[in-house]
């Protein structure tokens, strides 16, 4: 018996290390950008979290239920929300310590994905991103806004001048 509760003890043992979360990532692209970034500026990211709904395998269980648009609708973001919600939690706490510390200035949480907005200096991101509840980091990049198309132009003489009336 004291043989085999040892080789229980050591199989387990071997195996321990495989069950250890492992820790995110930096995206190439955001690691150019922390590398070049100065110290003291906040550079913004985005934190995948490695748990994301299995939307293929939703869609399938959906579609096999012969679901409603309504129902559809429904479980998908009853699923999103509650993956967000039962995975996000540790890190949220830890940026708001942070963020009560000075050391990150803006977090923001999301449920459409699995992923919250991070702005802080390149050390903490890197910190940040070492954690075994983080899968990828991203640089947030910005909005761009595209310019207007030609406003003003006359409609060409074919089309008709049916428009509704412009209001100020």
């Amino acid at each position: 018996m004291g043989n085999y509760v040892a080789r229980l003890v050591g199989a387990v043992l071997c195996v321990c290390p495989l069950v250890r979360a492992s820790a995110g990532q930096l995206d190439q692209e955001l690691e150019a950008v922390l590398s070049g970034t100065p110290a003291g500026q906040c550079v913004s990211t985005i934190f995948y979290l490695p748990e994301q709904v299995d939307t293929p395998a939703l869609l399938a269980r959906l579609d096999a239920q012969r679901a409603s648009l309504a129902a559809r609708h429904e479980v998908a973001v009853r699923e999103l929300q509650g993956l967000a919600a039962g995975t996000q939690d540790a890190l949220l706490n830890r940026l708001a310590e942070l963020q009560r510390a000075g050391d990150v200035q803006r977090f923001d949480a999301f449920w459409i994905v699995n992923a919250v907005r991070v702005d802080a200096r390149p050390e903490i991101i890197r910190s940040l991103a070492q954690r075994g509840d983080v899968g990828t980091v991203y640089l947030n990049y910005p909005i761009e806004n595209i310019a207007p198309a030609d406003v003003g132009r006359p409609d060409p003489p074919d089309m008709p001048q049916q428009r509704s009336p412009e209001t100020a």
